[in-house]
């Protein structure tokens, strides 16, 4: 560290943050939701137009009865015969249209891509045969595609077979 820093180092984390002893608002002054046994804020970064910190509260659609799915299932991602040669089986979930849609399960036989286990990926075409496109705390990658049931295809040494949003399919974390 050079020496003209180090005082003023030293004088910041000897001063410190002020703390307050009121509850915190939200800009419409509504008391700060807060997760159960936790300190922290839950929000996003602001936005265009968003003033400050914005965040993201969830509304409940109203939805009688919960909301619908569907299986639309052309392949088994966990077995490779399942389809033609030359392409490979990818299972994902397309997210409702309107807030109480149906939500859908698909798995189709298409060519494969490149991606294998921790490779980014913008969809599953980006991935390899017996491999999925899924958000991770690394953000998205394609992992391997695996049996929750603990059948095979298992996980690779170190991974843990986890389930996905597609029923019946789990993927190597």
């Amino acid at each position: 560290m050079p020496r003209s820093l180090a005082p003023v180092t030293l004088a910041l984390l000897a001063l410190g943050c002020p703390s307050s002893s009121e509850p915190e608002t939200l800009p419409d002054g509504a008391p700060f939701p807060m997760d159960a046994g936790m300190d922290a804020r839950v929000g996003r970064p602001p936005g265009p137009g968003d003033g400050g910190f914005a965040y993201d509260v969830y509304v409940d659609p109203g939805c009688d009865g919960g909301r619908s799915t569907r299986t639309e299932y052309e392949c088994d991602p966990l077995d490779p015969a399942s389809c033609a040669a030359g392409l490979a089986c990818f299972a994902f979930a397309q997210p409702p249209l309107e807030p109480c849609g149906e939500e859908v399960f698909v798995s189709q036989c298409l060519a494969p891509g490149p991606g294998e286990q921790g490779d980014d990926c913008l969809g599953h075409r980006d991935c390899a045969a017996a491999h999925l496109c899924v958000v991770t705390g690394a953000g998205t990658q394609c992992v391997r595609a695996c049996d929750v049931g603990g059948g095979e295809p298992s996980c690779p040494r170190g991974f843990l077979c986890r389930s996905t949003d597609v029923p019946g399919y789990g993927a190597c974390f």
